[in-house]
């Protein structure tokens, strides 16, 4: 699970249900007949730059960023072609401060990951000697924020909102503004946006390269967002629904609001890695019920352009847990499990 899931058990109480819903999955998300993602390629372990359990990654030309489960989420910066660590963001680059993220992302030549702690949205630029000082961005401070991607002209995030599902954060004048509801669940109509953003709380965020479009995943359901951001506002494209979280709610205020997810929930889209073409989706199709500790181990690949049409289903010879994409090269690289954590390569 992603470390998002440790922040929402400090605001209000999600626990697994026992008792029984029937598993289901959508049609549309099993991998194609005899379609898999060809020539995966293990480039390298996460073992000898001393990362056992890494959570997320991304790459900026050729520095990767991992961030690794145990300790203060440090988060590595490294380069394979050298067998080189490069740097950490740790407390030293962050003023200090016990480093906790939540969103790990690449935008050009920088990494940023989100303090969901403070708000601060840390970044580190890319340079000719690798990578330079890291700067922070404080976001509204009146919310809270749990996902956050940039570009350079604004930040997009999404959290435990009341005025909408998405901030919108000019860069130029530091002003937010907030677009869209969240998604209906049919099971309980009357849920205001606060219990909704309770309920989509796990969500993947990723900006489209050109800056014209993002999309946004959860990861205990099969919904995925696709949105356009137009002259300082978003507007959706498209809101795909394959199925949604099955789940037992009570209380109705932010003090006594509980949302219990069933151990039959079938996890969804748990990662995603976007181009100006495609948006590259990994689906679980796991519940703890059936899968018990595995259910971040995905063998399906799916792909969407930026209208919502679902281009393909692909299965995965190498179980995989987050990825990211590589501009230049056109280029997936994951986190893969052989059993050990490695780091997977695969051409599109």
């Amino acid at each position: 699970m992603k470390n998002i899931f440790y922040l929402i058990l400090s605001f209000f109480l999600i626990v697994e249900w026992g008792c029984s819903f029937e598993e289901e999955q959508a049609d549309g998300l099993r991998p194609d007949a005899n379609s898999k993602v060809q020539n995966m390629e293990v480039i390298a372990s996460f073992e000898k730059w001393g990362i056992a359990n890494p959570t997320s990654i991304t790459k900026s030309n050729r520095i990767f960023a991992v961030t690794n489960r145990t300790g203060e989420n440090n988060i590595s910066l490294f380069e394979i072609n050298h067998n080189n660590r490069v740097d950490r963001i740790t407390r030293s680059r962050s003023n200090g401060q016990a480093f906790y993220t939540s969103a790990l992302d690449a935008s050009g030549q920088e990494i940023s990951a989100l303090n969901f702690h403070t708000g601060q949205l840390f970044v580190t630029p890319g340079n000719e000697n690798g990578i330079a000082a890291t700067y922070s961005i404080q976001l509204p401070t009146d919310t809270r924020h749990l996902v956050a991607a940039k570009n350079d002209r604004f930040v997009i995030a999404t959290g435990l909102y009341e005025k909408g599902r998405y901030m919108l954060y000019s860069l130029q004048d530091r002003k937010a503004g907030y677009f869209l509801s969240y998604p209906e669940h049919p099971d309980f109509p009357e849920l205001d946006e606060y219990a909704k953003s309770v309920l989509y709380a796990s969500s993947v965020l990723r900006i489209k390269p050109d800056g014209e479009a993002f999309a946004c995943s959860d990861m205990r359901s099969g919904i995925l967002d696709i949105c356009r951001i137009k002259e300082n506002r978003i507007e959706r494209i498209k809101l795909l629904s394959f199925y949604f979280p099955k789940v037992h709610i009570s209380g109705s205020t932010p003090e006594n609001l509980k949302v219990a997810y069933d151990k039959s929930t079938v996890h969804g889209f748990l990662d995603m890695a976007v181009s100006n073409d495609r948006i590259y989706v990994l689906y679980s199709g796991k519940s703890k019920k059936r899968d018990r500790y595995n259910i971040g181990h995905c063998h399906t690949l799916l792909t969407f352009d930026w209208m919502g049409n679902q281009m393909d289903s692909r299965s995965l010879d190498i179980p995989v847990s987050h990825i990211c994409y590589d501009q230049e090269e056109k280029t997936l690289y994951g986190i893969g499990y052989t059993p050990e954590a490695v780091i997977v390569k695969f051409a599109l």
